[in-house]
């Protein structure tokens, strides 16, 4: 198995935790302060990440759906009861994401061709 299709396995079952996680009638308990926005930024950090690093050749691609897709989760909350669209999670999602690509960027810029 390539090196990328890893970061691919990677990437999907993170998804599905996101997914499941987004959208679970009880959110999961942070408890720090700001802990909620700093696990938005890391989950989608990761995200973003694996996704790049899975899909090297289209990371546009990446860098545009990443994005779309925290938002389109936050979005999904809304009719889940005890849920709702927040628009700091939103940018978290966003910011972790750029972020998690950015780095899978500069990654595959110092390893080499795999």
């Amino acid at each position: 198995m390539t090196v990328q299709r890893v970061f691919r396995v990677v990437f999907c079952i993170g998804l599905l935790v996101v997914v499941i996680f987004s959208l679970e009638p009880r959110p999961p308990q942070v408890l720090l302060s700001q802990g909620d926005l700093v696990a938005h930024l890391a989950a989608y950090g990761a995200l973003g990440l694996a996704a790049g690093l899975g899909w090297p050749g289209r990371l546009s691609l990446v860098l545009v759906a990443m994005p779309l897709c925290g938002f389109a989760l936050e979005l999904a909350q809304i009719p889940v009861p005890g849920r709702a669209f927040e628009w700091s999670d939103a940018m978290a999602n966003t910011v972790g994401a750029l972020l998690g690509v950015l780095a899978a960027w500069a990654a595959r810029r110092v390893m080499p061709a795999a």
